[in-house]
């Protein structure tokens, strides 16, 4: 029988903290457990607010320094009783039947699902800026992550623990990273539907993409932990990815008016011309 985890991971953000479990508590599938771990912040939260009529039990962990969010989930994960692990950032949301589509697909016999994304304003959460596309003609992770972020998932738990679970020396793009190791295993499949509202922070303090630095050294070392594989790719796929990771790098630099944006955008232009990276010279 499968039983599902939901581990939600939070750091200094209440208010989107109680949106992320309400989400959670009001599937129309509900979860057997739900762990909240908390990376040291300010405040510790009340959950006996979340008591709720479904049976779910809800545990909370307490980092007594902080330790960062890939620690948090794998932390999470490794509590957990579930055979199925779903994870959920503070600051996302979920729609009613995230749950209820994913696990129709895993009880076919998948082990890793995802879900579409609708990306939200932090100032208008109520409103759908757009959707992510899904590039199923297209799937291949040294393209770009066509998976999405740690909220979109379902995986099988022995295929998380397998694939080396989260890398806790990554300060960003730690699903790309984890997706890399997981399609090495199972193949992944999209659930049909747009079922995550990611959120974008109109602050720059509160969204760690924005940090150009953390960016730059985590595409250093995920280079250089598949530097095998990367060499093994075709010459097309091979400049894809150049040409993306750079595009990732000139985009954080361009967000945060950093002149180092230039050298980035060129690299990733010589790699692959395309639109999206010309583009970025023109955004304010």
């Amino acid at each position: 029988m499968n039983r599902l985890s939901v581990i939600i991971t939070t750091h200094n953000r209440p208010f989107f903290l109680k949106r992320a479990i309400n989400s959670v508590l009001s599937q129309t599938i509900p979860p057997y457990e739900i762990i909240i771990v908390d990376d040291n912040s300010d405040i510790k939260i009340n959950i006996d607010e979340f008591k709720n009529n479904k049976g779910i039990i809800i545990s909370y962990i307490y980092n007594k320094e902080k330790k960062g969010s890939n620690y948090s989930r794998n932390l999470g994960a490794e509590k957990s009783t579930g055979n199925i692990l779903m994870f959920l950032d503070d600051d996302d949301f979920w729609l009613e039947n995230k749950i209820k589509v994913q696990l129709e697909l895993l009880k076919k016999g998948y082990d890793f699902v995802y879900s579409g994304k609708n990306f939200v304003s932090s100032t208008n959460l109520k409103k759908t800026i757009r959707k992510s596309k899904e590039s199923h003609k297209i799937n291949n992770i040294w393209h770009g992550n066509y998976l999405g972020t740690t909220s979109s998932i379902a995986i099988k738990k022995h295929i998380f623990i397998k694939a080396g679970k989260f890398d806790e020396l990554l300060e960003s793009l730690q699903d790309y990273d984890l997706w890399i190791r997981v399609l090495k295993i199972t193949p992944a499949i999209w659930d049909g539907k747009h079922n995550i509202n990611y959120t974008i922070h109109r602050s720059k303090k509160k969204q760690i993409s924005t940090d150009s630095n953390k960016h730059l050294n985590s595409i250093k070392r995920i280079q250089k932990k598949y530097l095998y594989d990367i060499n093994q790719l075709d010459k097309k796929t091979y400049n894809v990815f150049y040409s993306r990771m750079n595009h990732v790098i000139a985009r954080s630099y361009r967000r945060n008016k950093d002149l180092r944006f230039f050298k980035y955008w060129m690299i990733s232009l010589k790699y692959k011309i395309n639109i999206r990276t010309i583009s970025l010279l023109f955004i304010a």
